[in-house]
């Protein structure tokens, strides 16, 4: 460190330490190594030089020493005093550090490294050793030399290119959002037309500057870079043209406590990652965020027109905010976190936790699958395919789910007797492969094969002797159908979670379903409001009403704060020490490509990816169908879509710009960098996760009203 104590910097006292070498024989500085000229460097504020080695040269120094190879990837030189006993065992040691270093080079590929390496290693030799040690060593620090140039090089011009990217991006997402929510039955055509019109102008301007830098710069792959960056860019400025002509202050005026609260949470989440402090607390201040989004729905529980309404919104906000808090007990601590962290979501040994492996099979079999019937039950939806798909099937699948994890614990288990340990090997196998078959193939056929879920019940008029048809169910038509797809989406990302992962994640279907019918009850308030403001005459307004209130921002926000609470306190963080690797064995005995990877990769995002599909959920909620007549649902779904991902793009931006921002600070590649990948990466899923949820999640629900109801959906 410095005079006054500074350590953390990049200054050469911060940056350099003391290397003590005890040697039982003769000095080490009297070998050989003496006759020749090794680094040296002069400290601030000292006279006199010292002997200079580089922190990588102690990996080489320590292989050979001990008769190991040298790594492969490293790039240190041997120091030359501890093989000074000859001539031929110090030539011997820098050949064999040149060798490898050489090796890394070649599998490198960079052309400027290669030719630099490869000229250093063609020049000419003379016959003695002294001078193929000199030689060897020239191999290393050529190689190290350049690679550091090239590495410790930031292209300023490739970061604001792609922070402005993203920024355009986010923007476009903002106008397509708001083009959607103003242009009422209108909004595909708006879509529609901005879409072709920003492709296909980006397309077209973006293939003349592609073509102008292939030709200038003489490289295909150039151009085809700058054809896809300058499409990118010139199709989203084309998108977010309409925020320019916006009217701002007629939008300002009109602006309520529901449409401020989400904006403002993204904001707070957004400027957050300015510190590394919030950031290595992220799952801390994920929870409180979403606990304040439940609490602020409390105040719109004294506004409710009726004591129901305010009864219903109370308790969903209640219980959301419970929930949010209880999954939170889940943790697993960055190595920045200690010592105020306490790991939960694993034992004291680093196995399953004992409270997983309790209540997870508990969860599976009488707790998640009776939640969703009483659920479904308030809008008599749980009629049709709902009963046999929920209470047999997708019940048997969680369970069996659980019991894996069990088999898991049970092969390291002190009481197991080593003879059955394969047989459990076994069992833990095919349980997996089961479950998988059942829930990417029973499953999906199950559901696109069945009707409604409703129940159509005819009764006689007593008066009048007509008969009469009840439909039960038929409020959350949409609704019902569309759950029994998110629940097949959540069985395979509840099999590759451990045991207190299952429980989370049971946790969070409930925390969805609460903050459906919490949305549900908010609409009615609404409209009911906005009837007793409208209506001149009494009871005008308890007559049916085909209202429907487009969604806001501000609903989309508590989803992607849950999303990311779910995404920690399944056991992971922006850290790559947290990939739960086990799950790449989940229904293989050994690493399988490409099953593994993909299995990791849903255990990592799974849980956020099934909060995105529930999305359209939220959206389609207790909504009526309207016979032979069309219902805004699709419009609505679309709207909530674009919200959910503009949060996430502004994660991913806030992330991008403070990375570049801070990209010289202590903590970049520890903390900011890794924040950043990962939300990148959790932006494109949530994406894919989107599209696959409207396009044959929604759109298959919405083909089986239709054939019903010959309701149309836009």
């Amino acid at each position: 460190m410095t005079s006054k104590g500074d350590h953390g910097g990049d200054s050469e006292l911060e940056t350099s330490a003391a290397l003590w070498i005890y040697s039982k024989g003769k000095p080490l500085a009297q070998g050989v190594s003496s006759d020749f000229e090794w680094p040296r460097y002069t400290f601030p504020d000292t006279k006199q030089s010292l002997r200079h080695v580089d922190q990588i040269d102690l990996v080489p120094t320590l292989s050979l020493a001990l008769g190991l190879p040298i790594p492969f990837n490293n790039l240190g030189s041997v120091i030359p005093e501890l093989f000074s006993d000859s001539l031929d065992t110090l030539e011997t040691a820098t050949r064999v550090n040149a060798e490898q270093i050489a090796r890394y080079v070649k599998e490198y590929d960079n052309r400027d490294v290669v030719w630099a390496v490869d000229t250093a290693s063609k020049r000419s030799v003379g016959g003695d050793v002294a001078s193929k040690i000199a030689h060897n060593r020239r191999i290393a620090q050529v190689a190290l030399e350049n690679l550091r140039a090239l590495w410790a090089q930031f292209s300023v011009p490739h970061i604001i290119a792609g922070v402005v990217l993203l920024a355009l991006s986010v923007a476009a997402t903002v106008a397509l959002y708001l083009g959607v929510r103003n242009s009422g039955p209108k909004w595909d055509d708006y879509v529609r037309l901005a879409l072709d019109t920003a492709i296909t102008t980006g397309g077209i301007t973006s293939s003349v500057v592609g073509t102008v830098a292939g030709v200038y710069t003489r490289d295909p792959a150039v151009a085809i870079k700058t054809f896809f960056v300058s499409t990118a860019g010139i199709a989203s400025l084309l998108l977010a043209l309409p925020l320019v002509f916006r009217d701002r202050k007629a939008s300002w005026r009109s602006v309520t406590l529901r449409q401020a609260i989400g904006p403002a949470v993204l904001i707070l989440h957004a400027v957050s990652f300015a510190s590394n402090s919030f950031v290595m607390w992220e799952d801390r201040m994920v929870g409180f965020l979403l606990v304040t989004m439940a609490l602020v729905s409390l105040w719109r529980a004294l506004t409710a027109p009726m004591a129901s309404l305010r009864l219903r919104i109370l308790l969903f906000s209640l219980g959301l905010a419970v929930i949010a808090r209880v999954m939170g007990f889940s943790t697993i601590c960055r190595e920045e976190q200690q010592p105020y962290c306490r790991v939960t979501f694993y034992g004291p040994s680093g196995g399953p936790s004992d409270w997983g492996l309790y209540l997870a099979p508990v969860a599976a079999l009488m707790f998640v699958p009776r939640v969703i019937a009483v659920v479904l039950s308030w809008s008599k939806s749980y009629n049709g395919p709902a009963p046999f798909f929920i209470a047999a099937v997708w019940r048997l699948l969680i369970i069996v789910n659980s019991l894996y994890w069990v088999f898991e614990w049970m092969e390291t288990w002190d009481g197991l007797q080593p003879a059955r340990i394969p047989l459990v090997k076994v069992a833990k196998l095919w349980i997996a492969r089961i479950s998988m078959g059942v829930s990417f193939g029973m499953l999906p056929s199950l559901w696109f094969s069945s009707g409604l879920c409703i129940d159509v019940v005819k009764t006689n008029d007593q008066a009048t002797g007509e008969e009469e048809v009840g439909v039960y169910g038929f409020s959350n038509s949409y609704g019902s159908s569309y759950l029994l797809f998110l629940l097949i989406m959540f069985a395979p990302v509840h099999l590759v979670s451990a045991s207190a992962g299952q429980v989370i994640l049971c946790l969070v279907l409930v925390a969805v379903l609460l903050y459906a019918e919490l949305i549900d009850a908010q609409r009615d308030a609404l409209v009911m409001k906005l009837q007793f403001a409208n209506s001149s005459t009494p009871g005008a307004f308890d007559g049916p009403s085909g209202a429907l209130v487009r969604p806001s921002f501000s609903d989309a926000v508590p989803l992607a704060l849950l999303g990311m609470l779910a995404f920690f306190t399944t056991g992971h963080q922006a850290v790559f020490a947290s990939i739960q690797w086990k799950a790449a064995f989940v229904g293989f005995e050994t690493v399988t490509y490409p099953s593994s990877p993909a299995l990791v990769a849903l255990n990592t995002i799974g849980p956020l990816l099934f909060v995105a599909m529930a999305v359209p959920l939220v959206a389609i909620w207790n909504v009526s169908p309207r016979p032979n007549q069309s219902v805004p649902v699709l419009a609505h779904t679309v709207q909530l879509a674009l919200a959910f991902i503009t949060y996430f793009a502004t994660i991913t931006l806030a992330s991008a710009v403070t990375s570049a921002w801070l990209r010289r600070h202590l903590m970049v590649w520890k903390v900011f960098a890794p924040r950043f990948m990962i939300a990148g990466v959790i932006l494109l899923a949530v994406d894919v996760a989107l599209l696959f949820a409207v396009v044959v999640g929604f759109g298959v629900t919405s083909s089986k009203v239709y054939r019903t109801f010959k309701s149309v959906s836009e």
